[in-house]
């Protein structure tokens, strides 16, 4: 799965560099300056990420069953 993929109510697996997000997506934004794109994850491993379009290859989506 990658970004453009995500959907609020997905269950996934998010993980980067330094970041390990798991549970269901709340909420996808995308800003155009800087451009980025800002998860809200919410479970027991949530939190919001922000992840630079410039960055966004080194970060991993997995969707989980629930």
């Amino acid at each position: 799965m990658n970004l453009d993929e995500l959907y609020p109510g997905a269950r996934v697996a998010i993980s980067g560099p330094g970041i390990t997000l798991q549970g269901r997506v709340e909420g996808v934004f995308r800003v155009d300056r800087p451009a980025q794109t800002r998860i809200t994850v919410w479970g027991q491993l949530g939190g919001t990420i922000i992840i630079p379009a410039d960055m966004a290859h080194l970060v991993t989506i997995t969707e989980v069953e629930s």
